[in-house]
């Protein structure tokens, strides 16, 4: 089946199936023709403006088409242009609206307890996504993004180390494919430093480390990767470099905790380079 015949069928499925099943087929068709969702966007809103020319009536992408159907596709075409752009452009969460208590809306949690609490001191107050599992050893607690995938990101977020006597701290999650295969940048107070890994199948992968002494409050976390190279900045200075091919793919973003560390996160933001 070509591209375009897939976007085509794409364009149909947004227009008229549940938010959830828009949600699964945008990421199968991003994932199985590996093609950017800005890129796919901007194709797809290509495809819409070329099915219709006012002077000259509707036009086809495929000859035979009917004019209501042709119809419906730009219709489609012009729905998944905007779905796309909005998931592959820039996006924000700061908890805020959130019910506190509960998993943020749009978050899956994988591993953990990751509920919506009340921060006085949150960047962006009231509230901030938390980790409050006291789990033990090589326990991963890991949440989701579920509405959308990323393949080259500009990711950040403000965490607060709040509690944990094994370990402390956290980090950010990009391009993962679930919560045992991911990429991981994370900040441990307790140890003073600051690392990338992999995590691949369950088991955690070291790219880099690097010395940062630990100071208590909020503190910005973030991640650019692009193609094989990923970058990791703290506080808004760079501290990590490295390249992997692991996950090619686009995948999900998120957080990640280790063990009983229990933190609080703000201002989770994401974007496409």
């Amino acid at each position: 089946m070509s591209f375009v015949l897939c976007l085509e069928k794409l364009a149909i499925t947004i227009l008229v199936a549940p938010e959830g099943i828009q949600t699964l087929a945008v990421r199968l068709f991003t994932t199985e023709t590996n093609a950017p969702q800005a890129h796919t966007a901007s194709l797809a809103l290509a495809l819409a403006t070329s099915c219709f020319v006012p002077l000259g009536g509707w036009r086809t992408l495929r000859k035979g088409g009917s004019k209501m159907k042709r119809g419906v596709v730009f219709i489609g075409l012009v729905s998944l242009a905007t779905t796309l752009a909005a998931q592959g452009g820039q996006k924000s969460w700061t908890f805020d609206t959130d019910k506190t208590g509960a998993i943020a809306k749009g978050f899956t949690n994988e591993i953990g307890e990751w509920k919506v609490v009340a921060d006085s001191t949150a960047p962006s107050k009231p509230n901030a996504l938390a980790q409050l599992a006291k789990n033990s050893g090589e326990m991963f607690n890991v949440t989701l993004v579920s509405d959308a995938s990323y393949k080259d990101v500009d990711l950040s977020v403000k965490m607060k180390a709040f509690a944990g006597d094994e370990d402390q701290g956290g980090g950010l999650v990009w391009r993962a494919k679930d919560a045992k295969n991911y990429y991981i940048a994370r900040y441990n107070p307790l140890e003073d430093n600051y690392r990338v890994y992999k995590v691949e199948n369950g088991r955690r992968s070291q790219f880099q480390s690097t010395t940062i002494q630990h100071t208590d409050g909020w503190h910005t976390f973030r991640v650019t990767m692009t193609g094989d190279h990923i970058q990791c900045y703290y506080a808004g200075k760079k501290y990590l470099d490295v390249k992997d091919s692991t996950f090619k793919e686009a995948g999900r973003i998120g957080l990640w905790s280790k063990a009983d560390a229990q933190s609080h996160f703000d201002d989770l933001a994401v974007s496409t380079p």
